[in-house]
């Protein structure tokens, strides 16, 4: 009934509802994120995916006081929205943080003063690469002079065949082209010792910090699933809510167990046959069974005519209520079960050398060895799979056996 009373509330304020599913459109699978964090695999998108997860969990407080049951209080008393865990990665992560683990650029500024230094250095490369272009085009008095680089010899000065008797004595030829010839010199190449030491220690660096938050994340991992548990629970009722404000589902009443026992249901539908589109409206059907009554209903008809649906849609229709869902019917009401037996469908097993008959036989003598009084039991055509006058008789004996229960 807590349950009951959150979708009433849900629905109430269905509007309201819908702002708040949307916002919980917007957190992913916690527990999936954090399952991955804690495994080798983890990479940057993982953290990410959770900071994102964890910055809607903050607007999930100001709608408990909107829905006031009993249920959404329990979890509003003790909601944990993880907040800091949120701004320890906002503080953690830049904002749009690179995928590739080994090559770094995903720390934050002010994470790390060594890497903010070596981030310095590498990004200043530019800067002092022109700096140093105008300085040597000066001196040398050569303006097609040429800073480049390329993976086998780094960072070169190219100067064109014309100017070539121009070139300082401080100058290493590296490699001679037919227009041009490169060199080098001691200042280029300390420079380039300097910046591709201060990339790859970048790399190090940042994986090395990576691995350190994933240390920190999995100790808040308890935290997280109790929120996820709690956030789960929540989805499901709003979304039930909406469930019953488009399908037109019905609040079920709920007898308690230990009462006397009852069950009817008023213009009830199969919740799932009622969405396939047939071409045809679905017919609802009634029920009523009671202790004093009619407490065990035999159906008969030609095929097709909807036994097998019918039978399957009360079954449907208790575990839905007993859930703490609407249900697709006007009135639902009954005592609860304790248990929902069903032998529906023709089957066998081979493997274990068993034919439909004793597969439905097994099934049976399970049913009739497990329930009880308060149980609900579906048997659709037992006995089909032997002989008419055999199968009559077994359904009969079943029949009586349960009506002696």
């Amino acid at each position: 009934n807590m349950r009951l009373d959150a979708i009433d509330a849900f629905r109430n304020q269905f509007m309201l509802c819908a702002e708040f599913r949307a916002v919980l459109k917007m957190i992913q699978d916690l527990p999936r994120i954090m399952g991955r964090i804690s495994l080798p695999v983890a990479g940057i998108a993982d953290l990410v995916a959770l900071r994102e997860s964890l910055h809607p969990l903050q607007k999930i407080p100001k709608f408990f006081k909107e829905f006031d049951t009993p249920l959404i209080n329990q979890i509003a008393s003790d909601f944990d929205s993880l907040e800091e865990l949120e701004v320890f990665l906002e503080e953690q992560l830049l904002e749009e943080p690179s995928n590739r683990l080994r090559e770094g650029g995903f720390i934050a500024v002010g994470v790390s003063e060594e890497l903010d230094e070596l981030r310095r250095i590498s990004q200043n490369t530019k800067q002092f690469l022109n700096e140093m272009l105008v300085r040597e085009k000066k001196r040398t008095g050569i303006s097609s002079l040429k800073i480049s680089f390329n993976k086998v010899f780094g960072y070169y000065m190219e100067v064109s065949n014309a100017h070539k008797d121009a070139v300082p004595e401080d100058y290493l030829r590296k490699q001679t082209l037919v227009n041009a010839e490169r060199y080098i010199t001691q200042e280029l190449k300390e420079f380039e010792e300097k910046i591709l030491t201060a990339e790859e220690r970048i790399g190090e660096l940042e994986y090395s910090l990576f691995l350190e938050l994933k240390e920190k994340l999995m100790l808040q991992s308890q935290r997280v699933q109790k929120t996820a548990s709690e956030i789960a629970v929540l989805d499901v009722l709003a979304g039930w809510a909406d469930l019953a404000e488009h399908l037109n589902y019905k609040r079920p009443v709920l007898r308690p167990m230990n009462t006397e026992r009852f069950m009817e249901f008023r213009a009830c539908r199969h919740p799932v046959i009622e969405q396939i589109d047939l071409g045809e409206v679905f017919v609802p059907n009634d029920l009523l069974l009671e202790e004093q009554g009619n407490r065990i209903m035999l159906i008969t008809g030609p095929n097709m005519a909807g036994k097998s649906t019918y039978m399957r849609q009360i079954a449907l229709n208790v575990l839905m209520a007993q859930c703490g869902c609407f249900v697709p019917a006007e009135h639902a009401e009954f005592s609860m079960v304790d248990r929902i037996f069903t032998r529906v469908g023709a089957s066998d097993n081979l493997s274990l050398g068993q034919s439909t008959f004793m597969m439905e036989m097994n099934e049976v003598s399970a049913i009739l060895h497990n329930a009880s009084q308060l149980s609900l039991i579906i048997l659709d055509e037992v006995g089909r799979g032997t002989s008419t006058f055999d199968g009559i008789s077994i359904a009969w004996a079943i029949v009586e056996n349960l009506h002696s229960l």
